[in-house]
């Protein structure tokens, strides 16, 4: 009794330290020599899963802050996807695929526009790209395994079937903007921690996808007016409401063509009779 008893205080200790370790911020296992006793081993057995999931999301967090670092830093959409479809890769993925909407098509459509695809399969598994597209977009998001890839999908004698098939819509404001999907070539367990960073994954795309259009409308709004303002023989000034320029480098062009007449925010005749404008 007394035996067991010491037994007992000796486990209670050891999981004291373990426990002050991770307040310290060390997320290692417990020292895998060290055996409990029959009494405290099953709370030590869920003291080790706790550990490696705490340790799994703090991992997963950090991988998608630097996912976000590196789509900062990229001025193309295909390499923002990339980037992407590479950190999917490292989380046991075999092969990763993004397939995006031609926005050009009716919503009743869908219509591939852009393509974008890597890992050891990845090629061979394109001509799925469509039908995953379509039963995605009446499906959402979905995980197919072994014999339901084929039964749902037309695997050709030039393909390997997937033991494992995951879509995640991509979207943005409940527009579907296309989808980001995942094969692996051997069944493994898809834990809640990996389909949650998959989905953080999809999330990501879409803004990166969200953003890049915007930036890409913008350049061309601006190239459009620049155009205008080339083909203008009057001063043009553009102005805010509050009478400052928000396209500086627009008015800087205003300056060096009619450097005379560039010098006020008024509507009105300037030095030599040339109009200024204020456009809102």
């Amino acid at each position: 009794m007394l035996s067991d008893v010491g037994q007992l205080s000796k486990d209670a200790e050891q999981l004291a330290e373990e426990a002050a370790k991770i307040t310290l911020g060390d997320l290692s296992l417990p020292d895998p020599d060290y055996h409990f006793s029959s009494g405290l081993k099953p709370l030590a057995e869920k003291f080790t899963e706790m550990t490696s999931s705490v340790k799994t999301r703090l991992q997963s967090q950090s991988d998608l802050l630097n996912v976000s670092e590196r789509i900062t830093g990229q001025l193309k959409l295909k390499d923002s996807l990339q980037v992407i479809l590479v950190a999917a890769l490292e989380h046991g993925i075999s092969s990763a695929r993004i397939v995006l909407l031609n926005e050009a098509q009716p919503s009743s459509q869908v219509s591939p526009d852009q393509k974008f695809g890597m890992g050891k399969d990845a090629r061979m598994l394109a001509p799925l790209d469509e039908d995953i597209l379509t039963v995605t977009r009446v499906r959402g998001q979905w995980v197919m395994r072994g014999s339901q890839v084929s039964r749902n999908f037309h695997i050709t004698k030039e393909m390997t079937s997937p033991a494992l098939l995951i879509s995640l819509p991509l979207r943005w404001k409940n527009k579907l903007l296309g989808t980001l999907w995942l094969a692996s070539d051997r069944q493994e367990e898809l834990g809640e921690e990996k389909l949650s960073y998959f989905i953080d994954l999809s999330q990501k795309a879409a803004t990166a996808i969200v953003n890049h259009k915007a930036f890409d409308d913008s350049l061309t709004q601006r190239k459009q007016l620049e155009a205008v303002l080339a083909a203008l023989d009057d001063a043009v000034i553009v102005t805010d409401r509050m009478g400052s320029s928000p396209l500086p480098t627009l008015q800087q062009h205003c300056c060096r063509r009619w450097p005379k007449s560039c010098f006020g925010r008024f509507s009105g005749e300037g030095v030599g009779g040339r109009r200024f404008f204020r456009c809102f």
